[in-house]
This record gives C-alpha cells, sequence and structure tokens, in this order.
C-alpha cells in the first residue's frame, strides 16, 4: 500500500484539476518555496505514470482472455441459442469497455504548461555553473544567492546597460527574472545566451528557455527547444526534456 502523505490529498485534487482559483493559486505559490511539496508532486506525477503503463499490459491481457474465452464459448454452443446469443452480446461489451480503458491509459496525461513548469523548475540547479572571476559582480550576486531577486535584477540591469554582451550577468538576470515571475525579461535573457550559442551557459539556458515559454504559456515555441533538448546526448536536461514532450498541451 503506497502511504500517504499530508500532501496527498492537495496533489491530487491539483493534478484532477478540482481546486477552486484560489485553492490552485495558493498551491502554486507554495510550490515554489517548499521543495518537500515539489518532490511529492514529482513522485506522485511519474507513479501515475508507472502505474498506467502496468495497467496498459493488464487491459491487454484482459483484452486477449476475452477473446479467447468468446471463440470457445462460440464453438462449445454449435448454433446458437439465445443463451449463446445474450452471453456474447455481453462479452462484446466487455471487450469494447476494455479497449476504451486501454486507449484511455496509453495516451500519456497531459498537463497545463503552468503546472510542467512547477514540476520541473529547480532554481538550485542554475547554481551549480561555474563562475568566472571576471564575469561576476559580486553585490549582485550576494543579493541573488540571499533571494533579493529584484534588488540584485536592478544591479544586474546596471552592469548590463555598461556591458550588454556579458552572458554571465545575463544569465543570473534571467533567473532572477524567473524567480520574479518577469516571464518576457526571462525569455530575452536566455534567448540572447542560447542565440550566442559559444559559451559555457547555451545548455542550461536552453532549458531554463523552455520552461520560461511554458510558464509563458507558449507551449510550440517550448516544445520546439525541447526536441532539440531531447536530441543532444550532451545536454544534462535531455530525459526531462523527453519527459515534458509526452507531457505536454499545445
Amino acid at each position: 500500500m503506497i502511504k500517504k502523505t499530508s500532501y496527498s490529498q492537495r496533489i491530487e485534487d491539483y493534478l484532477s484539476g478540482t481546486m477552486t482559483e484560489s485553492e490552485k493559486l495558493n498551491f502554486e505559490q507554495e510550490l515554489a518555496v517548499n521543495p518537500k511539496l515539489k518532490q511529492e508532486l514529482q513522485f506522485e506525477v511519474e507513479l501515475i505514470a508507472s502505474l498506467k503503463q502496468e495497467d496498459v499490459i493488464d487491459l491487454r491481457r484482459k483484452m486477449r482472455n476475452v477473446i479467447n474465452e468468446e471463440k470457445a464459448r462460440a464453438r462449445s454452443f454449435g448454433k446458437r441459442s439465445l443463451h449463446s446469443h445474450w452471453y456474447l452480446i455481453a462479452a462484446s461489451v466487455t471487450f469494447f469497455i476494455l479497449v476504451a480503458g486501454a486507449l484511455r491509459l496509453m495516451n500519456p496525461v497531459k498537463y497545463s504548461s503552468e503546472t510542467i513548469f512547477d514540476m520541473y523548475y529547480t532554481g538550485e540547479s542554475a547554481h551549480n555553473v561555474t563562475r568566472s572571476g571576471s564575469n561576476s559582480n559580486d553585490e549582485a550576486m550576494i543579493k541573488y544567492h540571499e533571494g533579493d531577486f529584484n534588488g540584485a535584477l536592478l544591479l544586474f540591469n546596471e552592469i548590463l546597460d555598461k556591458d550588454a554582451d556579458n552572458i554571465y550577468v545575463r544569465y543570473y538576470a534571467g533567473l532572477a527574472s524567473i524567480e520574479t515571475k518577469q516571464n518576457k525579461r526571462a525569455i530575452n535573457e536566455f534567448s540572447f545566451i542560447v542565440k550566442n550559442h559559444n559559451n559555457l551557459f547555451v545548455e542550461n539556458a536552453e532549458w531554463f528557455l523552455a520552461l520560461s515559454y511554458l510558464r509563458d504559456d507558449q507551449p510550440k515555441e517550448a516544445k520546439k527547444i525541447l526536441e532539440r533538448i531531447s536530441t543532444s546526448t550532451t545536454n544534462t536536461h535531455q530525459n526531462e526534456a523527453k519527459e515534458i514532450l509526452k507531457r505536454i498541451k499545445e
């Protein structure tokens, strides 16, 4: 038996779309600051996907059994009696119910763009990028790592006014924009980095660009980037991109 957690019911309501707008807003606000909630949401999604695959296999097995039983019963009755007639109708109904269930299960679960963003965005992963001393601004980065993203953006803006091609600053300005829900700004910063592809930040920038498009409700643009990431053997987000492509709504 799967152990229920304190978040289980809320996660179930969120994924099933039964939350009110107010409840959904509160859930997503907590999701942004609660790593445990985000981890359990991701676990639940992966569990659902895993169970669906098992259910598909089980349904296929049941469908084969229904077909074989129907054939055997038809042979044993020979000429159709009233009893065999209704049995075959019942078996046929069962068969089509199973087919309908199998078709539903074989279609991957689709989630809203915003839900996918919440499931996959982890700002911490960006902090693993090696910093170059020549491209750093101590005061701005202190504010960023302390969580003062608006304050960091003000200082990043000052730097970019003098040095617009500073990839390092643009990268963290993009992340700070995500944290402050400035989707357009994040898209602009990461797009700049991706276009100037000869830099150390391009792979992470592609990933965050795709997520920024999702949060901005532009799934088609996100899909283009995710498809590119999913075929890249060097991008550390390859598997995550493949997962999102199965779940994304257009």
